[in-house]
């Protein structure tokens, strides 16, 4: 067990949790070498045979998060292993608010301050796509926020469900699910991810992107139910309300990119992250120039506190799978075999530090 005091890696003097969730803890350290504060993640394996492969996965969230490097993308500084073969990753420490965590505080923005927001995180998935990696679980949650004089500052979170491609095939190096597992966030997953389909590209982070703009504008998500086979197929179904449909005074222009970014296609959607920067950017400067807070919806705060893990029984799956393969919509593809289709959620963390969801998939 970690406890105030340790020396991680000779270097890291652990002084106090700020966060915790599932297998994984977050701490707050202080390097010993360049005397700064840096957040560690830790985690663990309850079963013992799967010891070594949630190593191997963990360390490849480490070598894949630290091959981004941008100001809008979380640092990782260092991985490595206890002695316990206990994996640690070592990131800078922040000081803000997930995304999420504004959203359940009742958080309201101005357009300008939306803009900024997009703006800032495009930019940082930019850089993910760059190095050919799909982070595949975007989400308020993993948008952490600091707050400086110039407005909002956006970085991009936990990449432990990512998987990167082969830049010269397009290939992913891995299967979207495995062991009849759906891999994502329910609300926010694109609707190929949705449904299971192994064909799942960057256009997935840009669907996902656009549902957190449409939250971020309209108070709630597009796509909501308390049963998760249910939600499933509304987000494979689409037809979500237009944001102009929900806000009469929304600008067409935005309410058009949010939507385009939200197609049922990949396809139809902005081929990656680059391309959509350029809409947005298009979009916003383009809007009438007027603050319209007083007529965005409430934000939803309520709903957003469900949090944790989800699974269908055999019967409920096997009908879900039966609809799928029904429905009208372009996505024909079945669930994962297995008797659950468990989903991995983020998990919670002190919302004035640095939050890192504890979703490490073994491989």
């Amino acid at each position: 067990m970690i406890k105030i005091g340790d020396t991680i890696g000779g270097r890291y003097v652990i002084e106090r949790q700020i966060g915790e969730g599932g297998m994984a803890s977050v701490w707050l350290a202080k390097d010993g070498t360049l005397l700064r504060d840096v957040a560690i993640k830790f985690v663990w394996q309850r079963d013992p045979r799967r010891q070594s492969s949630m190593v191997t996965g963990f360390l490849r969230e480490a070598r894949i998060a630290a091959s981004v490097v941008h100001r809008n993308v979380v640092q990782v500084l260092d991985f490595g292993l206890l002695e316990d073969t206990t994996p640690y990753m070592v990131m800078e420490a922040l000081e803000g608010k997930t995304l999420g965590d504004m959203f359940n505080d009742g958080a309201q923005f101005s357009m300008p301050e939306v803009a900024q927001i997009a703006l800032r995180s495009l930019e940082g998935l930019i850089a993910v796509h760059k190095v050919g990696i799909v982070h595949r679980d975007l989400k308020p949650e993993n948008i952490f926020i600091i707050r400086e004089r110039d407005g909002y500052f956006p970085k991009l979170l936990d990449f432990g469900i990512s998987r990167s491609l082969d830049r010269s095939s397009g290939r992913r190096s891995a299967v979207t699910t495995m062991d009849g597992r759906i891999v994502g966030t329910p609300e926010y997953m694109s609707p190929e991810q949705a449904a299971g389909t192994a064909a799942v590209d960057r256009r997935t982070d840009i669907y996902s992107m656009g549902v957190i703009l449409y939250e971020t504008i309209a108070g709630d998500v597009p796509y909501k139910s308390d049963h998760i086979g249910d939600l499933i197929l509304k987000i494979t179904a689409g037809g979500a309300k237009p944001l102009k449909g929900l806000i009469p005074a929304m600008d067409v222009g935005v309410s058009d990119f949010v939507e385009k970014a939200m197609q049922i296609r990949p396809e139809n959607r902005f081929d990656d992250a680059g391309e959509m920067f350029d809409a947005c950017k298009r979009a916003f400067e383009g809007m009438r120039e007027r603050s319209i807070n007083s007529v965005l919806p409430p934000r939803n705060t309520e709903r957003r506190q469900r949090t944790g893990n989800t699974s269908e029984n055999a019967e409920d799956l096997e009908e879900l799978k039966s609809d799928l393969r029904r429905s009208p919509t372009p996505l024909r593809v079945p669930l994962a075999s297995g008797n659950h289709a468990t989903l991995l959620l983020g998990d919670k963390a002190n919302s004035r530090m640095l939050f890192v969801a504890a979703g490490i998939i073994a491989l």
